[in-house]
């Protein structure tokens, strides 16, 4: 029997189709996975490109069996501490629970109306009986002072408003592609309910972060001089913008650790812009006195126009340390010291984001 003409064509068709696709590979971000990892917001820009932006970053860790959040909230010198959970597909991180505000709201929006069931019904549910007492206790006691001054309309006013940010709270999803996505809010107390706005960072994606950054909340912004010489000035200087190239010294200018204690030794680290710059051992003159003295040069504003793109800043932090006997080493303090530098530009546009939406009300925990 001939074969016929389709017959024939059949083996070649085979052979000319193509291999089938190769599976794509599966996501590697996992919510349940996230303890050890690091993350900077990538920014979209006006011209529709993405900026890493290192002054919105978040680390996740574990804290016994609870998972935790670092998160700067695009603070250029705070970092809070979230606790996170996963519900479903997406983990929500919030701060702790601030229950004296939370009375203070409710006191705002209705005397009395701050009980042990109302904060347990708005999240309080770590909090002791006694916890709860003492802070109803002293929120209403301010709301009755206030009333009893006449003030009792600014109390109100105070407390029971939408900017009142009471707690934090951040959605991490993973979406289509493979993408890690920040939901930055807060939560106020309004009129008895909870309700969320964006915080500033909003909605962006987050890549992981590259090197090390600083982790540490300020807790001091005066107590150093900056100088353009190494030898430090009798007083503070003047405020003054600086320029691009200049070598700046940062000299400690207050009293605590200024000298040395028996049986301690002291170091510093320094960060530029949060990132790591300079490490060294300190040691004290003749005088006694410990030399907490560092400079750094600034070579670049684009990383100072994220802080402030008409009054370029740089933000310098040094932290101290001290190590006594046979005791670990601790933290001192952290510094943080913003300084402004020629070349900003204006200001863009900026067209308004985010619009009040219900939160997630007695559901918190």
């Amino acid at each position: 029997m001939r074969a016929s003409f389709l017959t024939l064509l059949a083996p070649l068709a085979l052979m000319a189709c193509p291999a089938p696709p190769e599976p794509e590979d599966e996501c590697a971000l996992d919510l349940d996975n996230l303890a050890g990892s690091e993350w900077i917001m990538n920014e979209a820009q006006q011209d529709g490109t993405t900026m890493a932006n290192p002054m919105a970053r978040g680390r996740f860790y574990m804290e016994e069996d609870t998972l935790m959040l670092d998160y700067t909230i695009k603070s250029p010198s705070d970092v809070y501490t979230y606790t996170c959970k996963r519900r479903e597909d997406q983990l929500i991180c919030r701060d702790p629970n601030n229950i004296l505000g939370w009375c203070a709201a409710l006191e705002g929006h209705e005397l009395g109306s701050c009980t042990k069931s109302r904060l347990r019904d708005l999240g309080a549910r770590g909090e002791t009986d006694e916890e709860l007492v003492e802070a109803m206790r002293a929120a209403k006691a301010a709301a009755e002072a206030a009333h009893e001054q006449g003030a009792g309309e600014a109390f109100s006013l105070g407390n029971n408003n939408m900017g009142n940010k009471l707690q934090g709270v951040v959605y991490v999803n993973i979406q289509e592609g493979c993408r890690m996505v920040f939901i930055d809010n807060y939560r106020a107390l309004y009129n008895g309910r909870w309700l969320e706005d964006s915080n500033p960072v909003g909605t962006n994606p987050f890549i992981p972060a590259e090197g090390e950054f600083l982790w540490e909340t300020c807790t001091d912004y005066q107590n150093v001089v900056v100088t353009e010489t190494a030898e430090r000035p009798e007083a503070q200087p003047e405020a003054k913008k600086f320029t691009i190239g200049t070598e700046l010294h940062y000299h400690f200018a207050g009293t605590n650790s200024a000298t040395v204690e028996e049986g301690c030794t002291y170091d510093l680290e320094a960060f530029a812009q949060w990132r790591p710059t300079a490490a060294r051992a300190v040691t004290a003159g003749e005088d006694g006195k410990l030399d907490w003295h560092v400079s750094h040069t600034w070579t670049g504003l684009d990383m100072m126009k994220l802080v402030n793109p008409v009054n370029p800043t740089s933000i310098y932090s040094l932290v101290r340390y001290k190590t006594c006997g046979e005791t670990e080493r601790e933290v001192i303090d952290t510094i943080c010291i913003p300084s402004e530098f020629e070349g900003g530009t204006p200001l863009p546009p900026q067209e308004g984001e985010g619009t009040d939406v219900e939160g997630t009300g007695g559901d918190a925990e």
